[in-house]
C-alpha cells in the first residue's frame, strides 16, 4: 500500500462511542447521556487497540 513511501505510525479510533447522525433527534433530549458518550470517546481516542472495533480510524504515517 503506502509502504515505500511512508512508515505506519498509530492507529486512532474515530465515532466509536459516538452515535449516528439518525438519533440525534433523541440526544436533543437526552444531553447528559450524549456528554457521557463523548468523554468516553474522549477517553479511548488514543488507544489503537479499539481502532478495528470503530466505524471509523484514522491511519497516522510518517514521510
Amino acid at each position: 500500500m503506502a509502504t515505500p513511501l511512508f512508515t505506519f505510525v498509530k492507529l486512532h479510533p474515530v465515532g466509536f462511542f459516538i452515535p449516528p447522525t439518525f438519533v440525534e433527534h433523541y440526544f436533543k433530549r437526552h444531553v447528559s447521556q450524549l456528554e457521557t458518550l463523548v468523554r468516553l470517546e474522549n477517553k479511548i481516542k488514543n488507544t489503537s487497540a479499539v481502532a478495528n472495533l470503530a466505524d471509523h480510524f484514522m491511519i497516522v504515517l510518517k514521510k
